[in-house]
C-alpha cells in the first residue's frame, strides 16, 4: 500500500558534497585484539560468563543477564579471552572484555546447541513460529538495536511485544552523507530487507508498519509495491528527503501526521524506529543465525584519501578501521554517524560497537580565508543562496571553520524556515544568551528540540544557536524546571544511556 504524499516546508536538502562514500565493501582483516564493551545498544550492562584464559569462538555468547533489559553479546572473534577492562565508552562506563584473535574468519551461529561452523538452518523462515523469531533475534543480539530495543519475549526491550502500535522503518537519506537507498537495497538485499520486516510483523502481528523512503527513489518503491501487493499493514510513505526528517521524532510525526514528542514517542504512543541496517540484521540473525558481530560501516568526508564502506567486526579500534586511508598533512575530526549532531572521537583507541553506521573525517578549518564573503563560493553551501554552488553543480566542501565572525542576529528567519518542530531558535537562543532563563522559555516550546542543529548551520551570522537551545534546556533542569514528557522518559528507562535519544553533543558545522 503506498500512502499519499505529504508536502514538507520546512528541513534542508543536502546534495552533491565531497567525500561521499563509494558503494563498494571492502572487508578489513581481522584485528589481532578485540574490545568488546559489555554494554552495547539498547539496555543495561550484560554480566559476563566466560573467564580470562578461556577459549572462545566467533559468534559465542560471553555475555548475558535475562533478569534485566539487555541482549546477549558475543565474541566477535575465534580466540583466547584476555582480560576485563573498565572502560569509559564515550561517557558510558562499562565492563569490557579484551579477546586475544587468531586471525581466522569463520563464525558460529548462537542458536546452535553444538559448536560447529554450520551457519543457520535449512527450514523455511515462514515455517517460524513469533516465539522462535523472537528467540533467534535475542540469542543473536539483534535485539539491541534500535532506540528502543526490539520487544521479543525477553528482557530486551522496556515495551512487550502486545504494546507496538507502529513500526517505522526509516530509508530517508537526507543527512550530508547518507547513500541514496537505491544504491543499498539492490536486487537480494531488497528481497532480505522484505523478509526481515514480514519477519518483524510475525512477533508484532497487530502493529502497522511504515516504510519511509525518499520519493524519489521510484524504483525501489515500485518494487516494494509489488512485493508488498497483500500485504494491508505494510504501507510505503515517499516524503520528500529533507533533513533532519530522518531523526526519529520528525518521521514519525510526519509519517503518523500527529506531533509527536521526542519523549514519549515510545512508552505513549507504542512507537517503534528501526533503519534499514536493522531490518537486513533480523534477517540474517533469524534465517541464517549470524550472531551481530560485525558491522558495515562508512567511512565519509574529505578526511579520508578513499571514503567507501568497510566490513568490520565489532570490537576493532577506530584507529585500525581507519588506518592507512586518511589524508597526510591535514588535522582531521572524526565523528561518529553524522557532521551535524554526532559525537566527536577524541580517542580513537575506542572500540567500534554494534551501533556504529559511519565514521565521518571532516577538515579542521583552522585557517582564515582572506575576504571570504567576496569570493564566489564554488564548493561552498549556502542556505542563502549567494554562492556559485547552489546553481553550478560543483561538489561542494565541509570543514569545521565557521567562515566569519559571530556577528549580530539579522532576524533574517531562516532558522524558523528549517526547524522541524516549530520552536522560534533565534528567539528562544536570545533569550539563554542573556540569562533571561525562566520558564516562559517552556511556553515557546524550548524543551521541543531535537537538536538537529540545523539552525546553526543555516545561520548567516555564525549564531550557534542549537548551542544555546542547549544551555537552557539544561538551566532549566537544573531549576527544577523540566518538560514532564522528559522526566517520565528519563524515570522508565533508570537507564545510563537515556539521554542517548538525540545523541548530540555539539558537533555540528555551520555553512
Amino acid at each position: 500500500m503506498i500512502a499519499k504524499r505529504k508536502r514538507i516546508g520546512w528541513g534542508r536538502s543536502f546534495k552533491n558534497f565531497r567525500g561521499m562514500p563509494r558503494k563498494e565493501i571492502t572487508d578489513v582483516d581481522i584485528p589481532e585484539k578485540v574490545i568488546i564493551p559489555l554494554k552495547q545498544g539498547y539496555g543495561e550492562e550484560t554480566e559476563p560468563i566466560v573467564e580470562k584464559g578461556q577459549k572462545v569462538l566467533a559468534g559465542e555468547i560471553i555475555a548475558r543477564n535475562d533478569n534485566n533489559i539487555s541482549s546477549p553479546v558475543h565474541s566477535s572473534v575465534n580466540g583466547v579471552i584476555d582480560d576485563f577492562i573498565n572502560l569509559n565508552f564515550f561517557g558510558i562506563k562499562t565492563t569490557a572484555v579484551i579477546i586475544k584473535s587468531d586471525k581466522t574468519r569463520n563464525w558460529i551461529s548462537p542458536l546452535k546447541e553444538d559448536v560447529k561452523t554450520n551457519h543457520g538452518n535449512d527450514v523455511s523462515w515462514e515455517s517460524f513460529s513469533s516465539e522462535e523469531i523472537e528467540r533467534r533475534i535475542y540469542l543473536t543480539g539483534v535485539s539491541c538495536l534500535g532506540n528502543y530495543g526490539i520487544p521479543t519475549h525477553f528482557k530486551s526491550s522496556p515495551m512487550s511485544t502486545a504494546d507496538a502500535n507502529h513500526i517505522i522503518i526509516n530509508c530517508l537519506d537526507s543527512d550530508v552523507y547518507d547513500l541514496e537507498m537505491t544504491e543499498i537495497l539492490q536486487n537480494e538485499e531488497l528481497s532480505k530487507f522484505v523478509v526481515g520486516i514480514k519477519l518483524l510483523k510475525k512477533i508484532l502481528p497487530q502493529a502497522v508498519a511504515h516504510i519511509a523512503i525518499n520519493k524519489k527513489s521510484k524504483n525501489i518503491i515500485d518494487k516494494l509495491e509489488g512485493l508488498l501487493d497483500h500485504e494491508k499493514d505494510i504501507i510505503v510513505h515517499p516524503l520528500e528527503s529533507k533533513y533532519p526528517i530522518n531523526l526519529d521524532p520528525v518521521v514519525a510525526g510526519i509519517v503518523l501526521d500527529e506531533k509527536i514528542s521526542p519523549y514519549t514517542i515510545h512508552q505513549n504512543k507504542g512507537i517503534l524506529i528501526y533503519d534499514v541496517s536493522t531490518i537486513l540484521n533480523i534477517y540474517e540473525g533469524v534465517v541464517n543465525g549470524k550472531p551481530l558481530i560485525e558491522r558495515i560501516v562508512a567511512l565519509a568526508g574529505e578526511g579520508y584519501i578513499d571514503s567507501h564502506f568497510l566490513r568490520v567486526r565489532i570490537g576493532i579500534s577506530f584507529d585500525q578501521i581507519i588506518n592507512r586511508n586518511v589524508k597526510a598533512g591535514y588535522d582531521i575530526r572524526f565523528i561518529l554517524e553524522s557532521p551535524l549532531w554526532g559525537e566527536k572521537i577524541e580517542d580513537l583507541s575506542l572500540p567500534l560497537d554494534r551501533t556504529v553506521n559511519c565514521i565521518v573525517g571532516i577538515v579542521e578549518g583552522n585557517k582564515g580565508e582572506f575576504l571570504s564573503f567576496a569570493r564566489p563560493g564554488f564548493t561552498k553551501d549556502s542556505y542563502s543562496r549567494t554562492f556559485v554552488a547552489n546553481f553550478i553543480p560543483f561538489k561542494k566542501h565541509i570543514d569545521t571553520n565557521l567562515h566569519g565572525e559571530e556577528r549580530p542576529c539579522i532576524f533574517c528567519g531562516y532558522c524558523e524556515d528549517v526547524c522541524p518542530v516549530e520552536v522560534i531558535p533565534h528567539f528562544v537562543a536570545k533569550h539563554v544568551e542573556r540569562n533571561l532563563i525562566d520558564d516562559y522559555l517552556v511556553k515557546y516550546k524550548i524543551f521541543d528540540c531535537i537538536e538537529c542543529h540545523l539552525c546553526t548551520y543555516v545561520c548567516p551570522s555564525k549564531i550557534r544557536i542549537s548551542d544555546y537551545i542547549r544551555e537552557g534546556k539544561q538551566s532549566l533542569i537544573k531549576m527544577g524546571i523540566e518538560d514532564p514528557g522528559s522526566k517520565a522518559f528519563s524515570n522508565e528507562m533508570n537507564l545510563e544511556n537515556a539521554d542517548s535519544l538525540n545523541k548530540n553533543n555539539g558537533e555540528t558545522i555551520n555553512e
